[in-house]
């Protein structure tokens, strides 16, 4: 192990990641994050340094969307999270040397070669809506049989939504359907607040019923407008 001789890893990893932009074809967007237009969503790497100074980082890969919304406003790059997610594996650890500025160089070239071998080819197969949709849907707790079940405490309401939107663009509009109406079904259903923090939708002694947001009515209404767009499809 190197002798740290750093005190930020974003400073010192931003000039010996420049070869992550030359050979693999991203933009370096800080120190540690670098993306891919790919048209419709982008492909990251963030590079993310392990905690309490650890000598070691992790590198987290996958698809960012900058705007899945008609009327959403595109956010910028360096905001973006992974949608779908992953991470390189490395050693036993996962983790990459960061102990001293020379680890850190070395590892830009371990991350380069484990990057092609793991990342591309998975990356290579999310190439389309379609296939974007699917590998979204099997992080989810989502179920084709639950649907009219899943539920609001668990953000299924969200998750449902994107989806259908996912599968919108991929041109599966009867699916789609499915799932906006089913986010629309739980965004829909009157929440009551208890004494103990829980949000149910049966009112409960002692509960009060909560009003829904400003945004979480405009997102209602945007998901209203979907299945609108959808039925006029189908």
């Amino acid at each position: 192990m190197g002798k740290r001789d750093y005190i930020s890893f974003s400073s010192a990893a931003k000039s010996r990641f420049r070869c992550l932009s030359k050979e693999l074809g991203y933009e370096q967007i800080t120190g540690t994050l670098y993306a891919k237009d790919c048209g419709e969503w982008y492909e990251l790497i963030g590079l993310q340094a392990s905690s309490y100074g650890n000598p070691f980082f992790y590198v987290n890969y996958g698809i960012g969307i900058a705007q899945l919304w008609p009327n959403e406003e595109p956010k910028p790059v360096k905001e973006l999270g992974l949608i779908i997610a992953d991470r390189l594996r490395y050693n036993e650890k996962g983790a990459f040397p960061s102990g001293s500025k020379q680890e850190i160089e070395d590892s830009a070239q371990s991350v380069i070669i484990e990057y092609r071998k793991q990342a591309l080819p998975r990356l290579e197969k999310l190439s389309s809506w379609g296939a974007i949709a699917q590998a979204y849907f099997e992080t989810t707790s989502l179920d084709h049989a639950r649907l009219g079940v899943h539920s609001y405490e668990y953000g299924e309401d969200g998750r449902a939504a994107v989806y259908g939107r996912m599968l919108m663009k991929a041109g599966d509009i009867d699916n789609a359907l499915l799932w906006f109406r089913e986010a629309e079904r739980i965004k829909s259903l009157p929440k009551y607040l208890t004494r103990d923090g829980r949000i149910v939708h049966e009112e409960e002694a002692n509960s009060r019923l909560r009003e829904p947001s400003d945004s979480e009515l405009d997102f209602l209404s945007e998901l209203r407008k979907m299945i609108r767009d959808c039925s006029k499809m189908s």
